[in-house]
């Protein structure tokens, strides 16, 4: 859960990954035992990256597991595009919400 006042770090995603309050993303890379941009994380795995900022504000999410995807506060699932980098909201699954 992401605290609803956000202050310094406020989510974790993958092994050594965290989200900031002001929406950056830092990853800690025990092979250089550092911690680096998500975009100097995947750098540095050959891969040239520019990720796009969130697409809700931070106090918004409910939850991120990963990077990549996350589910807000209304319970919309947004999932990133890393071909178009961009995120893309893909709505609610077809649940039935309690009543």
């Amino acid at each position: 859960m992401i605290d609803p006042q956000p202050i310094g770090l406020v989510g974790t995603f993958g092994i050594g990954g965290v989200l900031t309050a002001d929406g950056e993303y830092w990853q800690y890379r025990p092979d250089k035992e550092r911690w680096v941009t998500l975009d100097e994380s995947f750098a540095l795995e050959g891969q040239a990256t520019s990720i796009a900022p969130l697409p809700i504000p931070v106090a918004k999410i409910r939850h991120m597991e990963t990077f990549g995807f996350l589910i807000a506060d209304n319970n919309d699932c947004w999932l990133y595009d890393l071909d178009n980098r961009v995120w893309r909201n893909i709505g609610k699954p077809p649940y039935r919400e309690r009543r």
